[in-house]
C-alpha cells in the first residue's frame, strides 16, 4: 500500500510495507522495539511502533510487541518510562495509548 501525502508529483509516495519492515527489522527477539538499533525503548514509542507493524500487515510481530508489554508491566500496572540495556530509568503511569493501540489492532486484523 502506498500513501500519497501530497498531490504534488515531486513527492514520492510512502511505502507502508517498507516502513513496517524497517520497524520489524529493529524489533528484538523478546518483542521489544527500541527507537533505533541499540537505542532506548519507551512504552509510548514502542506502542506506536506496534501500531505501525499492524498497519503494515506484520501481525505476528505486532502481537509479539504486545507480549513484550505484558511481560514488562510492573506490579502497580505501569511500565518504566525508558529502558536502555534493561535498566529502569523513570516510572510512567499514564498509558491510555495502550488500550487505544489494542483497539486499533483489533479493528485492523478483524
Amino acid at each position: 500500500m502506498e500513501l500519497k501525502l501530497s498531490i504534488s508529483e515531486e513527492i514520492n509516495p510512502i511505502s507502508i510495507e517498507r516502513i513496517a519492515s524497517f520497524i520489524a527489522s529493529i524489533q528484538k527477539k523478546n518483542g521489544e522495539i527500541p527507537w533505533s538499533a541499540g537505542g532506548k525503548t519507551d512504552p509510548w514509542d514502542h506502542v506506536e511502533s506496534v501500531m505501525g507493524l499492524s498497519v503494515g500487515g506484520f501481525y505476528t510481530e505486532a502481537r509479539h510487541g504486545y507480549e513484550w508489554l505484558a511481560n514488562t508491566q510492573l506490579a502497580d500496572g505501569s511500565w518504566c518510562r525508558k529502558l536502555l540495556m534493561v535498566k529502569l530509568l523513570i516510572l510512567q503511569k499514564n498509558l491510555i495509548f495502550l488500550p487505544m493501540s489494542q483497539w486499533a489492532f483489533f479493528i485492523i486484523t478483524s
